[in-house]
C-alpha cells in the first residue's frame, strides 16, 4: 500500500509487513511460562505505517489498518518522546492494536482477571504501548517513561546491580504486583528499578521528593544513570522537560546526595 503524506517533524515515511502475535483467550491449558511461549501465539500478518524521526533515530510504528478505539497518532506519538530525558534510547516505538501477548498468562499466574500490560521494553530499544487511547494519553505518558526507565537499566546495567545491593541497607517496599514473568529479561531485577524511576521522574513532584528522601542510595544511583544519558543529547534535541529535570536535580545533589552519603 501508499504510504500517507509525511506529517511535520519526521523525515521519512513508509509501509512494511510484519507478523502480529495475538493472545490466545486464556491461558488455562498451558502448564508453564515456556509451553506457553513457545505453543500460545496466534500469529497474523499485518503492515504499519513506519515514521522515521531523523532527530532522534526513532521509528514509531502505527498499524495501517483502522483501529476498534481512539488511538494516538504518529504527531501524538513523537510529542511523547520528546518529553522523556532522551529519546534516542528508543530505536522502535511500536503502537500496538491487540493486547500484550502476557496478559492471559499474567492473569493465570497472578488469579486476577484485572491484570493488563500497558507496555513493555525489551534490550533490543523496541518500546511496544499496548492500546494507546486518547481518552489515556496521561497515563500513556506513565507508561512510556515506565519502558524507558527499563531501556536506562539496561544501558547500565552495572548500575542496576548496585540498586538491588541498596536493598542491604535501605529496603525499597514490595511492589504493587509481582511480574508475573519474572524469568525473562530478569525482571525481578529490573522492574522495581523502572518503579522506582517512574516515581522518581514522573510529573508529581510531591511523589518524586517523597520517593527520593525515603530511599536517597537507591535515589541518587538512579539519577546518576540519568545525567548521564541527558548529557548525550544535543541541545536542540533536549527534553520538553528539560526545566523541570534540571530543577529537580539541583534539589537531588543539595538534599538527597547529602542524605545518601550519610
Amino acid at each position: 500500500m501508499s504510504p500517507p503524506s509525511l506529517p511535520a517533524g519526521f523525515s521519512q515515511v513508509e509501509c512494511r509487513e510484519i507478523i502480529n502475535y495475538t493472545p490466545p483467550a486464556d491461558a488455562a491449558r498451558y502448564p508453564d511460562l515456556k509451553t506457553y511461549m513457545r505453543d500460545a501465539a496466534v500469529q497474523t500478518p499485518g503492515i504499519v505505517t513506519i515514521y522515521r524521526v531523523a532527530a532522534f533515530g526513532t521509528d514509531i510504528e502505527i498499524p495501517a489498518a483502522t483501529p476498534h478505539y481512539d488511538r494516538i497518532d504518529a504527531a501524538e506519538a513523537l510529542a511523547l518522546l520528546r518529553e522523556l530525558p532522551n529519546p534516542r534510547f528508543i530505536l522502535r516505538l511500536h503502537l500496538s492494536d491487540t493486547p500484550s501477548f502476557l496478559d492471559p498468562w499474567s492473569r493465570k499466574a497472578t488469579g486476577r482477571d484485572d491484570i493488563f500490560h500497558l507496555g513493555t521494553a525489551t534490550t533490543l530499544r523496541l518500546v511496544v504501548l499496548y492500546l494507546p487511547d486518547r481518552e489515556i494519553v496521561p497515563l500513556i505518558r506513565t507508561v512510556l517513561l515506565h519502558e524507558w526507565v527499563h531501556l536506562l537499566g539496561f544501558k547500565y546495567e552495572l548500575a542496576v546491580w548496585r540498586f538491588k545491593r541498596a536493598n542491604a541497607i535501605e529496603p525499597l517496599p514490595p511492589l504493587p504486583i509481582e511480574p508475573a514473568a519474572a524469568s525473562r529479561w530478569r525482571v525481578g531485577m529490573y522492574e522495581p528499578w523502572a518503579d522506582f524511576g517512574e516515581k522518581l521522574l514522573g510529573d508529581d513532584e510531591e511523589l518524586a521528593r517523597e520517593t527520593a528522601l525515603a530511599a536517597p542510595v537507591h535515589a541518587m544511583i538512579l539519577w546518576r544513570c540519568l545525567e548521564k544519558a541527558m548529557r548525550k543529547v544535543p541541545k536542540q534535541f533536549a527534553s520538553a522537560r528539560l526545566a523541570e529535570f534540571e530543577a529537580r536535580g539541583a534539589f537531588m545533589h543539595r538534599e538527597v546526595a547529602l542524605k545518601a552519603r550519610a
